[in-house]
């Protein structure tokens, strides 16, 4: 019987010319089949749960975490480490726990960008003009007052509800009675001695429940008439993909489900079935291949940083500035960070030839009982702060987490020690005896060349050629004004003579880029062969893992 890869595979049999997918030829025909406005689209990541109708252009977004309220006897008080939760704690924040951000040279920070800039520019004879100047002009800093907006929450130990989800956990978390955690974090579930791959699962179960009811307006009552699409990391560990499935057919009671990973998701955002996928996320990024709608394994490239290194770098160039920071803490904090973060989505570009000009730059961050607004111009170190991902540096990532294998044996899964074999089989092969340095190395790959180790990888010229011309640049990141131009021209420099040129593709149709994945999970329903891929909950009830190999277009 064919799998459900070899069912896509033949749609991609005869593509058009320019290796455009025709997502819409079948859509009345499927809308027929399947109404869109009964499926749910869901795309769980670290920070955010996107979700939504299959008929809307864009997700809405849920906060994938939730407070749990603590349990006190009566008079205790809470230490420090219950008052912080790792990864998420309001003083300090998630960097903090490598202990360097008030040990870190943020003068060196500020010499190797402007060094990079230089070197771009051609130097003082090059055709943009001077050398990018080491030091920074001072900054004059206005401060203002702001009256805090705050509503009352209930957080008695009697009355109080024993969990919140969503943004609403931050508030509750913030009263000093709950503690707050993310079940997924950095990609993976962020199981350990205190969280087991159970307590993860109802963790997962409790905010999808109520993104769903709060933002779609859907009772968990309702659920077993709607179809789900659940797009996923592209390497999804077999047993987080059992609970995701789980999670979604045999807890929530959706009637079935359908799997697409993120990176083809994006590839259908865009109408392409072979494309080269650079997905810039928080704190981690990769770059993988896909060609004719399957990933090219051999090709991903991981990297251990993300948009949260823009951020800190803007904060340490502020914090090498001759003024001194007025916001300068120890190590920085959710709230700040936050701030950091809006003001690299709104000012922060790489229009190299508008380097020199201001833009007023708030920060807006809470004070006690008020909120505290900074007010200031900022020119070049806008410019500076995006190129941290072509010259990153490892201070500035967020250590990953060391989640220990918390994980007992599955005996439903007949496959789970052959997959695990191969695996580690595949991984010492892959390694060289100094592992380790290579490794480190590797992730600490400046983007535009991690693009280039990931395309040089597939085999055949061919295929390597195309996919320079179909660069797809995904996730917040690539919003950024001219961040995908300035990659694109980056790449450039690595095209052979008579290649075609090299683009970079930083577009959703209609709506953000952000945003890509999710839209392309939406889209993936509408193809003919989709109709096969429905994984129904009564299959999965009845023969479990082993019902995927029919269902899915990828391998596990």
């Amino acid at each position: 019987m064919p799998t459900a890869a070899d069912v896509l595979m033949s749609e991609y049999q005869n593509p058009s010319d320019d290796d455009e997918v025709d997502v819409v030829e079948s859509e009345e025909q499927d809308e027929e089949e399947y109404p869109l406005d009964k499926v749910i689209v869901l795309h769980p990541s670290s920070y955010y749960l996107k979700l939504g109708l299959a008929i809307s252009q864009e997700p809405t977004l849920f906060r994938h975490v939730i407070a749990h309220k603590k349990k006190l006897g009566s008079g205790q008080t809470e230490s420090k480490e219950q008052k912080e939760e790792v990864g998420m704690k309001e003083e300090p924040s998630e960097q903090s726990d490598s202990n360097e951000w008030s040990s870190f040279n943020h003068g060196f920070l500020r010499t190797k960008l402007a060094t990079l800039l230089t070197s771009i520019l051609g130097g003082p004879k090059g055709k943009r003009g001077s050398k990018a100047p080491n030091n920074a002009n001072p900054i004059t800093y206005i401060t203002e007052k702001l009256a805090r907006s705050e509503e009352s929450i209930d957080t008695t130990m009697e009355t109080g509800p024993s969990f919140v989800a969503g943004e609403e956990a931050f508030a509750f978390a913030d009263t000093g009675k709950y503690n707050l955690h993310c079940p997924v974090k950095q990609g993976k579930f962020a199981v350990d001695e205190s969280h087991s791959m159970s307590l993860v699962s109802d963790e997962l179960e409790k905010i999808w429940e109520a993104a769903i009811s709060q933002k779609l307006g859907i009772s968990r009552k309702d659920l077993p008439s709607y179809r789900a699409v659940l797009v996923i990391p592209d390497n999804c560990p077999r047993r987080e993909l059992k609970v995701y499935v789980s999670l979604v057919l045999s807890r929530l009671g959706f009637e079935s489900l359908m799997l697409c990973q993120e990176s083809i998701a994006s590839t259908f955002a865009n109408g392409l079935a072979t494309a080269c996928v650079v997905d810039v996320g928080l704190e981690r990024s990769h770059v993988v291949c896909v060609e004719d709608g399957l990933l090219i394994p051999d090709s991903r490239v991981e990297l251990d940083y993300g948009s949260r290194a823009i951020d800190l770098a803007l904060l340490s160039l502020l914090e090498s500035n001759p003024t001194p920071f007025p916001l300068k803490q120890p190590t920085p904090s959710r709230h700040l960070l936050e701030a950091i973060s809006s003001l690299k989505e709104q000012q922060t570009h790489l229009n190299l030839d508008a380097r020199n000009q201001s833009a007023q730059c708030e920060l807006v961050v809470p004070d006690g009982r008020n909120m505290k607004k900074l007010s200031f111009l900022l020119s070049q170190d806008l410019v500076l702060g995006p190129l941290v991902l072509f010259a990153p540096i490892p201070q500035l990532s967020t250590p990953a987490p060391a989640f220990p294998p918390f994980y007992t044996h599955d005996p439903e899964d007949l496959a789970e020690d052959v997959v695990e074999t191969q695996a580690k089989k595949q991984e010492a092969d892959a390694q060289p005896n100094d592992s380790a340095n290579s490794n480190e190395n590797v992730k600490f790959t400046p983007l535009d060349r991690a693009v280039v180790d990931s395309i040089q990888s597939v085999c055949r010229p061919e295929v390597a050629s195309k996919m320079f011309s179909k660069v797809i640049f995904v996730g917040g990141t690539a919003s950024l004004q001219n961040l995908a131009e300035f990659l694109e021209g980056c790449l450039q420099k690595y095209m052979v003579p008579g290649a075609e040129d090299a683009e970079v593709i930083s577009k959703n149709r209609g709506g953000s880029v952000a945003h890509l994945s999710w839209v392309g999970g939406s889209l993936f329903i509408r193809l003919a062969t989709a109709r096969n891929m429905w994984l129904h909950a009564s299959h999965w009830r009845d023969h479990g893992m082993a019902s995927l190999r029919e269902k899915i277009a990828f391998f596990v």
